[in-house]
């Protein structure tokens, strides 16, 4: 590990934005657990508006937004890796971590002593960008990636040699399982409280509403379930998207739009998910799916599609599953079912499809079994330690080295 005196390093975390997200709550975490660990912290934005997270050490705002103009982006760019080549100099930065695409670009294209670790935050990145990403190897030190799967992926798709792919890294993202803790305990308020008070059975997804997070199957299935089962609400934490109105009006298609809440952008989620009785993650595609963790922390049973990537680590341990004629498969720490198709559907009047079908299954046996409900609870809890922010440290460091 590249060390000054008394082992502080010099590092900069670069992100576009730290608005609310899952690479930007780890960011905002990996500051947090670098900074009390002694070492030396820059976080540089390209844009500080509607921060959503706490930072430890130095924030520095960059002042290079996006824009969608395509000769203005080929300008910022071009800025955004200048200012960052004269900030490494400035703070004579050990390392620079960077965090999603148009950060990595920067990142890597920067000039400087300092290394530059890059990192992939989700399997459609690396669908979208993975060629580009694969070539960035040459000349990184780092490719840090969330999930085997993804590593093993990328290993084999471009067929690297021992050289470079010895340059990946898995890293999970890790939490703060203490400061979750206290925040599930809190109480609600008045308001949110009072809507939660609907249903003795309330299910809980969470996340923002992009095609790739598969909410309109939720709906679809629970207004589907609603017809047979009165005391169960759906409840959405969660806000931004490209398809926030859609999902909404979905919603209010179904004659049981009243039991299904959406709550909107959460500071602390942990109070609410610990209100519910079981979480719900329906993605297509994930990187690391922090969500499901979170609901994990909390102590709640959980059902998740076996989608790319991270499911199937965190509830089966990586082992390969066969998914019966039931349509779910009853894994090590929660229920996996098999993956939706990509396309995102707003009709609420047709029948469901297979793999919504298994869904329905799947919550339908969590609805009738609360022995297995309790087991899945306590299970939970058990498997989330294993993603605490210490043991996170742990593995970071040995990858400064």
């Amino acid at each position: 590990m590249k060390t000054h005196k008394n082992n502080v390093l010099n590092i900069a975390l670069l992100i576009p934005h730290l608005q609310s997200g899952g690479a930007e709550r780890v960011t905002a975490l990996l500051s947090k657990i670098l900074f009390l660990n002694g070492h030396s912290v820059k976080i540089l934005l390209f844009d500080n508006e509607n921060i959503s997270y706490k930072t430890y050490g130095d924030l520095i705002n960059m002042n290079l937004k996006s824009s969608k103009s395509l000769f203005l982006k080929v300008f910022i760019r071009l800025f955004r890796i200048v200012k960052l080549s004269l900030i490494k100099k400035k703070y004579n930065i050990d390392y620079v971590i960077s965090f999603l695409y148009a950060a990595n670009v920067v990142n890597y294209y920067s000039v400087g002593k300092s290394k530059k670790i890059l990192t992939i935050r989700g399997y459609k990145e690396y669908e979208k960008y993975g060629k580009l990403y694969v070539r960035f190897l040459n000349k990184i030190d780092k490719l840090i990636v969330q999930t085997d799967r993804l590593k093993n992926d990328i290993v084999r798709d471009h067929n690297l040699p021992e050289k470079l792919s010895r340059k990946i890294k898995v890293i999970s993202n890790p939490f703060d399982l203490q400061q979750i803790n206290i925040k599930s305990k809190l109480p609600l308020d008045v308001n949110t409280s009072k809507k939660l008070q609907t249903k003795n059975i309330k299910m809980c997804v969470m996340g923002a509403f992009k095609a790739e997070k598969g909410f309109d199957h939720v709906v679809r299935v629970f207004n589907n379930l609603r017809n047979y089962y009165n005391n169960i609400s759906l409840i959405f934490i969660g806000h931004r998207g490209d398809l926030e109105k859609e999902i909404s009006n979905l919603a209010k298609e179904s004659e049981f739009y009243n039991d299904i809440i959406f709550l909107g952008y959460q500071s602390n989620p942990y109070n609410i998910l610990s209100n519910c009785d079981f979480f719900i993650l329906p993605s297509i595609s994930e990187g690391f799916p922090n969500s499901l963790l979170e609901a994990m922390a909390c102590g709640l049973p959980v059902i998740s599609t076996n989608c790319p990537t991270g499911p199937l680590e965190i509830l089966n341990e990586g082992d390969p599953i066969k998914i019966n004629s039931n349509g779910y498969f009853l894994a090590k720490y929660g229920i996996l079912i098999n993956t939706f198709n990509v396309v995102s559907d707003f009709t609420m009047n047709r029948k469901l499809s297979g793999t919504e079908i298994d869904l329905f299954k799947a919550i339908e046996f969590l609805i009738l079994n609360q022995d297995i409900r309790n087991s899945l609870k306590n299970l939970s809890l058990s498997r989330a330690r294993n993603f605490d922010l210490n043991i996170f440290y742990s593995k970071f460091t040995s990858v400064l080295e």
